[in-house]
């Protein structure tokens, strides 16, 4: 199959995922808002946001594993991508023990930090401690990098509807039965088990030998030098896109999370049609590099653009227009946020989608360290305007530090 038909399969059925995956959410949100309340789901929210950001320390291994995949797949000779496995499962072992700390931190001052009504303190803490049994499935996550490096995200999307669906009916489940916190972290760990097992049955398929193999010094030395600016550039992403429920949930409290994400919902849906686009594409873009295309590279990109721009202009502004009349029917208008809320995520969503698809085929090919210092900028502006703008103006505070960080230097660097 060539590069072009892989893409496209990888595209329509991304797409497809992007249209199944948030239906689930729309119809299970109203019930579990109707089980845990405002209070609690907002503060549930905010305390995922949280704990991802002790997953970042695995995202550092797996955005260096990234590039070292993509050239270890297209180039010829004997295949590499055991001993590759090897030396991120010893990497992935190092920062699980950090992540672990990091989580039992954040159980200890979590009700500080998020400000939780009386008496949901030790409920709020036994979640956050539940969360890290996902760490379980962190070395899985180099599975899927191998499965898009090989063009084969049909794969990951047709897993990650099977992840969604397991995950929302043991919510829903956990819920209805009164675990109310603790259940709903634990029904993103039972959720990964499909998704991790059956990207690690498809990679032990394709290059046997990965359980057995061992790491060479030169991927050990190649993985470390790439993993700290991964970190980071994935932190600046995290902190730039997910840090607004921790702002509004510090400064408004827990439950005006509520109708920001209620509010934002529906455009981001969106955003993620758009972004399927530069997803299904990532992996030939960067092979075209590998194989030293780079006419045929620059040409792809360029058309990748105006494709992303159109339909994201398309897709984005009657989104813009019917939002409120949305929010309203699916949970009722007092959790809708405001006209200027929905445009300026509009704005986001637009802009994101195109930082999203130069960004990947710039970090597949191992460019961090060049586009990190543009990106630690953005977002010291993105958080500065956040917080106090969120101070000064509510809900839409975030969104306008967030299109602050964007326009003054992600838009050109």
């Amino acid at each position: 199959m060539s590069r072009t038909r892989r893409s496209v399969a990888n595209y329509v059925v991304g797409l497809a995922t992007s249209f199944i995956a948030p239906a689930i959410g729309l119809v299970v949100t109203p019930i579990l808002l109707g089980y845990l309340g405002d209070a609690r789901f907002g503060a549930l929210r905010t305390a995922q946001d949280w704990c991802g950001y002790a997953g970042i320390l695995g995202f550092g291994v797996t955005l260096a594993l990234q590039p070292l995949l993509v050239s270890a797949i297209h180039r010829p000779g004997p295949s590499e991508v055991p001993q590759l496995f090897a030396a991120a499962f010893r990497a992935y072992a190092r920062v699980a023990v950090l992540m672990v700390a990091a989580i039992a931190v954040l159980a200890a001052f979590g009700p500080r930090l998020i400000r939780v009504p009386d008496g949901m303190d030790a409920e709020l803490r036994a979640g956050i401690a539940v969360s890290v049994l996902g760490f379980l499935w962190l070395p899985f996550v180099a599975f899927r990098v191998l499965a898009d490096a090989e063009q084969r995200a049909w794969l990951v999307h047709t897993l990650l509807v099977a992840q969604t669906v397991v995950t929302a009916v043991a919510a829903v489940g956990f819920a209805w039965a009164g675990f109310g916190l603790v259940g709903q972290f634990l029904a993103p760990v039972l959720g990964a088990a499909p998704f991790a097992l059956g990207l690690a049955v498809y990679g032990t398929r394709r290059h046997a030998g990965i359980f057995q193999a061992r790491s060479r010094p030169e991927h050990k030395e190649a993985l470390s030098k790439l993993h700290a600016p991964s970190l980071l550039w994935h932190l600046t992403g995290r902190l730039e896109l997910v840090s607004d429920t921790i702002v509004i949930a510090a400064i408004l409290g827990t439950v005006a999370v509520v109708p920001f994400g209620m509010t934002q919902r529906l455009p981001m849906m969106a955003q993620a049609q758009v972004i399927a686009l530069g997803a299904a594409s990532w992996a030939a873009l960067s092979e075209l590099r590998a194989r030293g295309m780079q006419d045929r590279f620059v040409l792809r990109l360029v058309q990748l653009t105006r494709y992303t721009a159109i339909l994201a202009a398309a897709t984005l502004v009657p989104i813009a227009v019917a939002n409120r009349s949305f929010v309203t029917l699916w949970v009722g208008a007092d959790r809708y946020g405001g006209a200027l809320l929905t445009w300026l995520t509009v704005a986001l969503a637009f802009s994101q989608s195109l930082f999203a698809l130069w960004g990947w085929p710039l970090i597949a090919g191992g460019h961090v360290r060049r586009v990190l210092p543009g990106a630690i900028v953005a977002v010291v502006i993105n958080l500065a305007v956040s917080i106090l703008s969120t101070q000064s103006f509510g809900l839409v505070g975030t969104s306008i530090g967030t299109l602050a960080g964007f326009v003054a230097v992600s838009s050109w660097f």
